[in-house]
């Protein structure tokens, strides 16, 4: 044929002989397949082109399949994750009401959360561990335009740097040992939606610089591929570090702070907004005795009194945990200083660690001896039994209930009833 007497791969080649045919996918061509013989006694004949033409009609049918599949296995991924996520918030809607309180800090917090939800641009949250931020960033994205996408969550401490990166990114098959098949990364999955990064100051540097291309460009390759991958998403990250120590000590990229920060969302600490712990006391102890199946509770009167005296290091996430084993330790309407066993310490003062937070429950057993780690432990392993006892009393013996009502997970609770001995059922 005239056409290829310039060619210089079938030169250099000696080809002698060539098919190719389309592959066509809803009357469009997406590709061909070509092959060659090199030696004259294998010339291609009418026979060979017509079985490869009904080979490539079965061929583009299977890639069709393949690609239907793979949007598939997106969707199911996207859906997994954003269930996880719904699962953990009980299946409730997190809005601007859910940001609970009365003092000018929640105002603020309102405020903020309202410019930050309104474009596309990056926020950083900012806020010592148990302030919320994994809330903030729910609410952002549930108030923003991208209500209807998908919000993926990844937390950035939790997974080795090539785990991590295959994680955000995805990976092809092949990239590493046992990698079968190919994953899509969560800024894929996120597409159209938000993705939130918690523990952002925890990530190595290697994935730090691929952060940076993302929230610059919008683009990535996963691991071990070579196709650039555009992805329209919404970028919210969280520490609860010092990223400008972390900069100054070379672990954390000064570039991708400032694209991080556009937006700076700081989470002020429970001691710093304390007009607002009887509120949300209050809020919690619904919300617990809700989700236990109990009639909601009160608080003795001097509770409070003692919690607005006590810094709460661990923030609101502290409160509602505390909360949460004293409601299940009650046994009427009424919960008192002795169902929150070794939380007072005397005044519940600022400097109260924990060991001190426990001395007031055997006080009146060892009067004024100082406590040793060893009756310390003692106390707490007689707390942890009670709690234990106590949640499976309310469930009827169900190992599964009770692991619900103290949020532990049922294998840790199996473990400990093994440890201590306690009768249950399933």
């Amino acid at each position: 044929d005239e056409r290829f007497i310039d060619s210089e791969s079938v030169i250099a080649e000696n080809i002698l002989s060539i098919l190719c045919v389309p592959l066509i996918m809803k009357e469009r061509i997406v590709g061909a397949i070509y092959v060659d013989h090199r030696q004259a006694r294998h010339l291609f004949s009418q026979k060979d082109l017509n079985f490869l033409e009904a080979f490539a009609d079965q061929a583009a049918i299977a890639i069709e399949n393949a690609r239907l599949y793979e949007e598939l296995e997106s969707a199911r991924t996207r859906l997994s994750l954003e269930n996880e996520s719904l699962r953990k918030e009980v299946l409730h809607e997190k809005h601007l009401d859910s940001v609970v309180g009365q003092s000018d800090v929640v105002a603020r917090i309102q405020f903020s959360i309202r410019k930050a939800s309104s474009g596309n641009s990056t926020v950083l949250l900012r806020g010592e561990s148990g302030t919320g931020k994994g809330l903030i960033a729910r609410i952002i994205h549930n108030v923003s335009p991208r209500r209807n996408g998908p919000f993926i969550k990844f937390n950035c401490a939790a997974l080795p740097e090539t785990l991590a990166e295959s994680e955000l990114f995805g990976h092809e098959r092949g990239a590493f040992t046992g990698a079968d098949r190919r994953k899509l990364g969560r800024f894929e999955l996120a597409n159209g939606g938000t993705i939130f990064l918690d523990e952002i100051g925890k990530v190595s540097l290697a994935v730090q610089a691929k952060l940076l291309r993302v929230v610059e460009d919008k683009e990535f390759e996963r691991l071990g591929g070579t196709q650039t991958i555009k992805t329209d998403v919404k970028i919210i990250a969280a520490t609860n570090l010092d990223i400008e120590k972390a900069i100054e000590q070379g672990t954390f990229r000064e570039d991708l702070y400032y694209r991080l920060n556009i937006i700076p969302l700081v989470l002020a600490p429970l001691r710093d907004r304390k007009d607002d712990i009887p509120v949300l006391a209050e809020h919690f102890i619904r919300k617990i005795c809700h989700d236990l199946g109990v009639e909601t509770k009160r608080l003795e009167p001097g509770v409070l009194d003692i919690f607005l005296r006590y810094d709460w290091p661990g923030n609101i996430r502290e409160l509602e945990a505390t909360l949460h084993r004293a409601i299940v330790m009650s046994n009427d309407s009424t919960i008192t200083r002795n169902d929150f066993y070794g939380f007072f310490s005397g005044s519940a003062g600022a400097s109260a660690g924990p060991q001190q937070a426990h001395s007031s429950l055997i006080q009146p057993m060892i009067g004024k001896i100082d406590i040793t780690s060893e009756v310390y432990d003692e106390v707490l392993s007689s707390v942890d039994r009670q709690l234990i006892q106590r949640a499976l009393e309310i469930s009827g013996g169900r190992i599964r209930e009770a692991a619900r009502r103290l949020g532990v997970a049922r294998n840790t609770l199996k473990a400990k009833i093994q440890k201590y001995n306690i009768a249950a059922g399933d």
